[in-house]
């Protein structure tokens, strides 16, 4: 009898040992090895110590000297002066000189947002009121994101017979992709003959006020504008409207310019032969880029 009580428990025991090993296995070939916890590398406190969301501080961090140094012809970069509006409450330096569509990198117009941010920026820090001088601090940095993202759209160029891997169409899609922010009628193709002859050209429809970025950078405008404490500072708030309106006239006239030169003799071939891609503006070369003091 106590033979077969300890049989049974071994039998019981090998029991268990196999279901357990089975369960075990299971777990871990169906949800593989347990994992620890990852460790994190210990940050030191100074690393975490970050400064207010403030624009005004952000705003300033990202500029030392004059945004258009060596940017502009030589002419400019000691062409600037100290101007006081608002009863010496506001204090920037301006250009003194005319500052055109002509002297801007491929004529695009980006020097004009960076100058514009420049002035918010001084200007955000003249303000007393910490909530308008925020408002002001974010339209800098708004106007030099619009700029960037110009520079970048300008920077896209093709020019030469279009290859087998379409790199003429890759140019294409990645201006537009920057211009849709800035301009929705941003596209103008025109065709060519092999004597460089133009033949058709498609123009946009009329500017509208923007794309969203411009529009929502037009929005911000008007809640500093509206901004009950904006009337302690009249000529401020002019300068910036006027600064404001010639950049939304900037972005909404920048467009992607299609050019394609066909073979034609006694009729043209409708494969072009070489193809330019590039960014260009629709306004005159000697429009005003910046407002003078």
């Amino acid at each position: 009898m106590r033979a077969r009580i300890h049989f049974h428990a071994k039998a019981l025991l090998f029991s268990l040992s196999a279901v357990s090993f089975t369960l075990v296995a299971t777990f871990f070939f169906y949800d593989g090895p347990i994992r620890l916890p990852r460790m994190e590398e210990t940050v030191q406190a100074k690393e975490l110590i970050k400064p207010d969301n403030d624009p005004v501080t952000t705003a300033n961090a990202h500029r030392s000297t004059s945004p258009l140094e060596g940017l502009l012809p030589d002419e400019f970069q000691h062409a600037w002066k100290p101007v006081s509006l608002d009863n010496n409450k506001i204090r920037l330096q301006m250009l003194t000189k005319p500052f055109l569509l002509s002297h801007t990198s491929h004529q695009t117009g980006s020097e004009a947002f960076e100058y514009a941010s420049f002035l918010f920026e001084q200007m955000a820090k003249g303000i007393k009121n910490s909530d308008l001088s925020s408002k002001v601090a974010t339209l800098s940095l708004q106007a030099q994101t619009l700029g960037n993202t110009v520079r970048q759209a300008s920077e896209f160029r093709f020019d030469g017979p279009p290859s087998t891997d379409m790199e003429h169409l890759q140019v294409r899609s990645a201006i537009l992709f920057h211009l849709k922010g800035l301009n929705p009628n941003a596209l103008v193709s025109a065709q060519y003959n092999q004597h460089g002859r133009l033949m058709t050209e498609t123009m946009p429809g009329k500017a509208t006020q923007g794309g969203d970025d411009v529009k929502a950078f037009m929005t911000k405008v008007n809640a500093v504008l509206n901004h009950p404490e904006a009337r302690h500072y009249p000529a401020t708030m002019q300068l910036l409207r006027q600064e404001s309106a010639l950049l939304q006239n900037l972005a909404s006239h920048l467009t992607l310019r299609w050019e394609s030169t066909l073979y034609c003799q006694r009729s043209c071939d409708s494969i072009a032969t070489y193809m330019r891609v590039y960014t260009r503006q629709t306004l005159p070369a000697k429009t005003l880029a910046a407002v003078l003091p």
